[in-house]
């Protein structure tokens, strides 16, 4: 206690913010300490106990944990980034040497066909001159055809396929905002109500938001609750109450239904 414990004479800042109790532990990583974690309370008589200390630790202990493994993420994103960079510039490097060794071999295959047509009589070379490009266009011309047909089919499917998910997108939507998610919404309600055996320290005006995972057919993995304006007990009481609501109802619209899903159990509503 900052106003008792001579050990605080002299932080005043955080008697003058009227904290009775504070607790912290270093971010610890397993290597070095990158942070600190940091809580107090104002309340009177109310002290932070060994047992939430070592919760506390342990959960910087995975914060920290859980930054170094960001930072070690962005260092190896950047370097799979930088050996794409280089291997796209050693193909490109690559391509151009072999068009410079295509275009050798083309240069020397023109020189020798010109070697060879010399001793031919001109008409004749003339008219085999005029059938090679012929041929040549026409393949140009097939590959073209061919590309932007590619091109064509590409395009279309590409539409299709964010037609298809703005559809979706817009059904979800809708189907969030109608009547039958409010309906959902008090389906639920009304079932973890009719389970919940309310304890004698919930007061009116309760209001908790609750996080269930759930199996495809509304059987309750896990229930618990996020925030609430009631005590310890009313919490328990809470997630008890969704366990024992197992399997919980689903919605109408599948479109509706959320594996993670969250809903605020409000009982005088």
């Amino acid at each position: 206690d900052p106003l008792n414990d001579p050990g605080f004479g002299g932080m005043m800042s955080m008697v003058s913010a009227g904290i009775r109790s504070a607790i912290a532990v270093p971010l610890f990583d397993n290597e070095e300490v990158i942070g600190l974690l940091y809580a107090d309370d104002s309340s009177a008589g109310k002290r932070f106990s060994k047992d939430q200390l070592a919760a506390f630790t342990l959960l910087a202990n995975v914060i920290a944990v859980a930054i170094t493994h960001s930072r070690y993420h962005l260092l190896e994103e950047e370097k799979r980034r930088q050996d794409a960079l280089i291997e796209q510039q050693r193909l490109d490097a690559l391509r151009k040497q072999q068009q410079a060794e295509e275009q050798r071999k083309r240069e020397e295959a023109a020189r020798r066909q010109r070697e060879q047509e010399a001793r031919r009589e001109r008409e004749q070379e003339a008219e085999l001159e005029r059938r090679r490009v012929e041929a040549e266009l026409q393949r140009q011309r097939e590959v073209e055809r061919q590309r932007a047909e590619n091109e064509r089919l590409r395009r279309e499917s590409e539409a299709a396929v964010l037609q298809d998910a703005i559809n979706a997108e817009d059904a979800r939507l809708q189907a969030m905002n109608s009547n039958e998610m409010a309906a959902y919404r008090f389906a639920l309600q009304q079932e973890v109500l009719r389970n919940w055996a309310r304890p004698a320290s919930a007061r009116a005006g309760l209001d908790c938001l609750v996080q269930v995972r759930q199996s495809a057919t509304g059987e309750v993995i896990s229930a618990r609750v996020v925030s609430c304006n009631g005590d310890a007990a009313v919490e328990r009481s809470i997630e008890a109450a969704v366990k024992k609501a197992s399997p919980l109802p689903l919605p109408d619209n599948a479109v509706l239904f959320d594996p993670n899903l969250r809903f605020r159990f409000i009982p005088e509503q």
